[in-house]
């Protein structure tokens, strides 16, 4: 047995995030601000797409993009067996059902196959794992997502840096969720990610996210749907 404990996680913290952290703090800026919109830019502009959004927790980027998809009550949403709680738990809390749909065994990635079996009229979304950094099969996906009327939005939890045919998770036309968890390979402690390529979706995104204000970078514009303050906090991307 260990005499020496066993941590959950060992990020790389060195003197430089301290220095940035220590630097926030004394700003005055503990909340959303400068350094927030500076993340959301770069970040964005590094797996390739225009808009981005951080907030508290990867499955409070679930929680938003749920709910800015209108999906609620009487719908169901289709996830892998193979998954983490979070994604599944904002089904719940939107009132949607989760369905599960088995996994190939031999990438543990989302079976089309086995979605196709468990589809039903009231299925409105998907949300496949990019397990373990390694990309689903989207190709297939998104076209079964086409053929049925589907929404698919991907749990890219696990796939900062991960590419699919040549691009980077994140850069579809779909919504996609990473996280920046103590245990990811990006941290900010606690912290997640919104990425949209789409502008009607982004801009509908937005106001869930912020007190029903849409927040862009140096300016906050009302609008009009209701909303909850889970947007990450400035100390909080240094990390």
């Amino acid at each position: 047995m260990r005499k020496s404990f066993l941590p959950f996680t060992r990020p790389s913290i060195t003197e430089a995030e301290v220095l940035e952290v220590s630097e926030a703090l004394r700003s005055g800026w503990i909340t959303s601000g400068p350094r927030v919109a500076a993340f959301e830019k770069e970040f964005s502009a590094y797996v390739g797409v225009p808009f981005g959004i951080a907030v508290t927790s990867a499955t409070a980027g679930f929680h938003i993009l749920l709910q800015a998809s209108g999906i609620g009550p009487g719908d169901d949403v289709i996830s892998p067996s193979l998954t983490w709680p979070s994604p599944i738990n904002m089904v719940v809390n939107v009132g949607a059902r989760p369905v599960f749909a088995d996994i190939d065994r031999r990438t543990f990635q989302l079976d089309p196959a086995s979605v196709e079996q468990v589809l039903t009229p009231q299925t409105k979304a998907i949300i496949p794992v990019h397990f373990a950094g390694q990309p689903c099969d989207l190709d297939t996906l998104l076209a079964l997502c086409e053929r049925h009327g589907l929404i698919l939005i991907e749990d890219a939890a696990h796939a900062i840096g991960t590419e699919y045919r040549g691009n980077r998770i994140g850069s579809g036309r779909n919504p996609a969720v990473f996280s920046f968890h103590a245990i990811k390979n990006l941290t900010t402690g606690e912290g997640g990610f919104i990425t949209v390529s789409d502008e009607n979706y982004g801009i509908v995104s937005f106001p869930f996210a912020f007190m029903a204000s849409i927040r862009m970078p140096g300016n906050v514009m009302p609008a009009k749907p209701p909303g909850t303050t889970i947007s990450l906090s400035r100390a909080g991307n240094t990390t």
